[in-house]
């Protein structure tokens, strides 16, 4: 009778696992088809978009450059990148090329030293890791409290506006 139970379970075993794994595919599946496709162009589209701007990463790192004394960019670099961001600035639509190529014409300008630093791990705050024991919070003018700094949720910039803070930057 023993034998019978552990044969009766050992066959078990395999198809539950097979019928779970069945069932993970038919979920899997069914998910890949229901992709809202006519979500709001202000909603997913932005987010979206923001996430894919090459241009605008690049103005990003930019930006945690500057707050870095250590890494901030040359008067050389500045005057490199300032003819860079007015010309996505006054790109109203530029095409995905066209920003990966000024993502590159910045990224050309960085010292190997700035990349390794925008390579690092940063931590919650944005800032490199701390060793000296400080929060580091007060000095850079980060928001200890997170939150969103008096901006609305929901409302995200455009990017010619944050490439408009960068170049006000690096003056």
């Amino acid at each position: 009778m023993l034998k019978q139970t552990q044969v009766h379970k050992s066959t078990k075993k395999p198809l539950i696992v097979a019928g779970m794994l069945l069932s993970l595919a038919i979920i899997g599946v069914g998910g890949c088809g229901t992709t809202n496709t006519t979500a709001t162009p202000s909603a997913s589209g932005t987010a979206q978009r923001t996430a894919q701007n090459p241009a605008q990463k690049a103005a990003m790192e930019i930006s945690r450059l500057q707050r870095d004394p250590q890494n901030a960019l040359t008067s050389d670099q500045k005057t490199k990148i300032k003819p860079i961001l007015q010309e996505l600035i006054s790109t109203p639509n530029p095409s995905t090329a066209i920003l990966q190529q000024k993502a590159d014409a910045i990224n050309a300008v960085l010292t190997d030293l700035q990349k390794t630093f925008l390579a690092a791990p940063r931590t919650p705050n944005g800032n490199k890791p701390n060793t000296n024991g400080s929060s580091g919070n007060s000095a850079n003018g980060n928001n200890p409290q997170g939150g969103t700094g008096g901006k609305q949720a929901g409302s995200a910039p455009k990017p010619q506006d944050m490439y408009q803070r960068v170049l006000d930057s690096l003056k």
